[in-house]
């Protein structure tokens, strides 16, 4: 099975599941094994299977730098749609979500700066570049 199908799995099995206890906690006959089960619960699970997955591939695939980046960056907006729904679930006060959502989105940045190895390019000089010529050697070829 490929890398990709697996990550599909996932995300499918991360909406299923979580629909399915939403759809349980709706029913009259399920209403007190699942009462506490509802939309807040469904799109915190569903919404941080999705980001957790997307953060994941976005660091362990080997494509293109933009790709991993553009994986992260979506996996650090959605994460920040899980918390917010899980501040929402667990009713905690209004000051506590934004120190929250920053620190899940400093978080996933960090991250994405250290996986895509980002400040490894602007560290290098010129010099360390195959078929690089000093001043002196580029002088010397103009005078020839």
């Amino acid at each position: 099975m490929k890398k990709s199908t697996i990550y599909w799995l996932i995300i499918a099995l991360g909406i299923l599941l979580p629909a399915v206890f939403w759809l349980l906690s709706e029913m009259p006959s399920s209403k007190d094994a699942f009462g506490a089960f509802n939309f807040a619960w469904f799109l915190t699970i569903s919404s941080g299977t999705l980001a957790a997955c997307l953060i994941v591939k976005g660091t362990v695939d080997e494509s293109t730098k933009s790709y991993q980046k553009v994986y992260i960056l979506s996996g650090a907006i959605i994460a920040s749609v899980a918390v917010l729904a899980f501040v929402s679930a667990i009713a905690w006060p209004d000051k506590v979500w934004i120190p929250l959502l920053v620190v899940v989105l400093a978080i996933c940045f960090l991250g994405g700066v250290l996986f895509t190895q980002d400040g490894k390019k602007w560290d290098q000089g010129d010099n360390h570049k195959e078929g690089y010529k000093n001043y002196r050697q580029r002088k010397d070829d103009d005078q020839k």
